[in-house]
Order: structure tokens, then C-alpha cells, then sequence
């Protein structure tokens, strides 16, 4: 597939497998792009690529088989709560403006959506302050758990301000006048408590309804019990970045302090490896345990029962370096950096040519 050349430099930012042969990558501008915010979607299908742009940057994808057609599709959902069918992306809909959730009156200034999974016959999304939403049969998006979502009180982006003087001369000292008057000090700082306060929802997985499972910041697991979530005790406090459940009794929740944990709900988590990198992704294959990672140092590692270590394929030059998310299927797993993708069969490792990513 040629690259359009008003393209302009992307890196690649999120994978989602369907098969061996079938995959979705999604890119957005490089860093030193000064290009708008858009996003890319690119598919592998039948050996070729394909690509569709969208004006908004994509935060997460998944498969979704929806009840009403039956058909299985890529989905994906922005920080900002558009939620799109890739065959349909005209059906958009935008979490944060459906009525269900508008009514709860919760604060969304600086709010932003991080995870996105298929769990049964609905999609569910998580994100920052909390947030926790499904999608019900009828494509409407309401709150799995409201008591989660942080305190809930409207903000607005001028609230530093709305407390000071009005007509302040240039150079206001306004936190030396804000020390000085105690009622507005503890006003101010009740604010701040809501804006920065970050109960961020990472991701989430589940095979059912009764096994969704939503891990975030500060060691934080939630489990599904009677249609809404319960707080399940964690041996960390680290930022848990991805979750996958294997069976009702195995989920296996990695950190981004190198920490990977197992259990349930009913029996408890423990950790059963530290370690490696700074892990942002998990993905199940081959009996395996595999974990991308950020930093410190960055790579692909493999948790096979007994050991973690960082993966080093024979026969691939150069070697896995730049993780940004690894993804499974049942026949690959499948391993994206920046500027690569690789796909992994079991026996062999390939480099996978992709239209955005130079020859290397």
C-alpha cells in the first residue's frame, strides 16, 4: 500500500490480533510532528494492508462480536469518549455526552478514557476520576458503578481563579493571598483534591459478566459482583497497568513497577514475579505469561510459571527492543514498538513490513 504523502511522520500506538494473518494497528503523529491530532487505522487482511484515517486519536481497540448483527469487529474508543465501530464509523457515539452519564453530574474537565474491552455481549471502558461505563444492547453508554467514579463535584477550568479578587493588579501573588486567607485556603485546596485527584482506571478484562475485572493506579482491583464493582485487597500499591483473566479462578495484572500478580477475587491476588521493565501491557500465549515494557529496561518479557526474563528471539536482527503493546490471538502473539511489529507463531519469530515503518 503506497503512504499518502501528506501523511505525516507517525509512530505506531496500539495493536489489536484477530488472527495470525488478520491484525489492526493504529498510529498517530510522532512527537516532533506538528501535524493536528488524528489517528490511523491500519488492517493486515488476505496479506495486504490497508489504512483509514479519523479525527481523533485512538486510546484503545478491541474485538467485539455485537449481539445484534453477530459479526465480530474492531472497535475503538478515544481519550475524549468517542467510541467507534471501524465498519461504521459513522455511528460514533461519544461516551461522555450520553444522557445516562450527563445525569450523574460528575466533573469531565480533564477527564480522559484509557481502556477498552469486549466482556460477553457488551463493551465496557474505564479511565481517569474512576470512570467506569458499558454499553447496553441498545448502543447506549451508562455507568457500571458510579460510587467508583471520584467525588463528584462540577469543576470548572478557571477554578484557581473564581476565588481571588476580582481586578487583580499585575504580578498578584495569589498563593501568598491565598495563605493568607484561610477560608479561601481550604476552599482552594478541596478544589485542587478533586482536579488532581487520580483514582486512573487503566484497563480491564473478563470472559463474563461475573468475571470483569478493572485494575488502576495505586495497586487498585475491581471485580463485578451484582451488576456494579467491588474493591477486591491488593499486595502492591503500584500502578497496575493491564489485566487479563485466563479463567474465573487465574487473572494474571502486571505493574508499571515490574510487578506481576495472580489470583482472584475469592482467593485473593499475591505476587508471583518482580522485575524486568516498567509493564504496560500482558497478553496470554502459548501457556505463557507475556508482559511489554517501557522501561528500566524496555522489551518484551515472558513469565512461564517459575521465572520472568526479558525475550531475545533467536534469528531476529535487530532483536525486540521498543515495546508499546503486545496483543494474542489464538495462532500469534503479536508485539508492536514505535517504528516495528513483530508476530510471534509459537516456533518462529517474523518481522512484519508495514507501511508506516521504514525497511529495516
Amino acid at each position: 500500500m503506497p503512504r499518502n504523502p501528506k501523511t505525516p511522520k507517525t509512530n505506531l500506538t496500539r495493536i489489536c490480533a484477530v488472527s495470525r494473518d488478520v491484525v489492526y494497528v493504529a498510529a498517530a503523529p510522532s512527537a516532533n510532528s506538528p501535524t493536528a491530532k488524528f489517528g490511523l487505522v491500519t488492517q493486515l487482511y488476505d496479506g495486504e494492508w490497508t489504512m483509514r484515517d479519523f479525527d481523533l486519536a485512538i486510546q484503545a481497540m478491541t474485538l467485539f462480536r455485537d449481539p445484534a448483527t453477530g459479526l465480530r469487529m474492531m472497535w475503538f474508543v478515544s481519550q475524549h469518549g468517542d467510541v467507534v465501530d471501524f465498519n461504521a464509523p459513522d455511528m460514533r457515539r461519544n461516551i461522555l455526552e450520553e444522557p445516562a452519564v450527563r445525569a450523574l453530574e460528575k466533573n469531565y474537565y480533564s477527564r480522559r478514557l484509557a481502556g477498552l474491552r469486549a466482556v460477553g455481549d457488551r463493551l465496557y471502558a474505564c479511565g481517569e476520576k474512576g470512570q467506569n461505563f458499558l454499553r447496553d444492547a441498545d448502543g447506549s453508554w451508562r455507568p457500571l458503578d458510579a460510587g467508583v467514579f471520584d467525588e463528584t463535584q462540577p469543576i470548572s477550568p478557571t477554578w484557581p481563579y473564581e476565588l481571588l479578587p476580582p481586578g487583580r493588579p499585575i504580578g498578584f501573588d495569589k498563593e501568598a493571598y491565598i495563605a493568607e486567607h484561610l477560608e479561601i485556603r481550604d476552599e482552594y485546596e478541596r478544589r485542587k483534591r478533586i482536579v488532581f485527584g487520580n483514582t486512573l482506571l487503566w484497563n480491564l478484562s473478563g470472559l463474563s459478566e461475573d468475571t470483569l475485572y478493572i485494575c488502576g493506579n495505586g495497586g487498585v482491583i475491581l471485580h463485578g459482583v451484582d451488576g456494579g464493582l467491588a474493591r477486591v485487597a491488593s499486595p502492591v500499591d503500584e500502578p497496575l497497568t493491564d489485566v487479563r483473566v485466563e479463567a474465573p479462578d487465574k487473572v494474571w495484572i502486571c505493574s508499571r513497577e515490574g510487578s506481576l500478580l495472580y489470583g482472584d477475587a475469592r482467593g485473593g491476588f499475591r505476587r508471583v514475579a518482580q522485575g524486568g521493565g516498567a509493564f504496560n501491557s500482558l497478553a496470554l500465549f502459548g501457556g505463557k505469561v507475556w508482559l511489554g515494557g517501557v522501561s528500566g529496561p524496555r522489551g518484551l518479557f515472558v513469565y512461564d510459571g517459575s521465572s520472568l526474563r526479558r525475550v531475545e528471539p533467536p534469528g531476529l536482527t535487530p532483536g525486540i527492543d521498543d515495546v508499546t503493546q503486545i496483543d494474542d490471538c489464538d495462532d500469534a502473539l503479536w508485539v508492536l514498538g514505535t517504528k516495528d511489529l513483530l508476530r510471534f507463531d509459537g516456533a518462529r519469530w517474523e518481522r512484519i513490513a508495514h507501511p508506516l515503518i521504514p525497511s529495516r
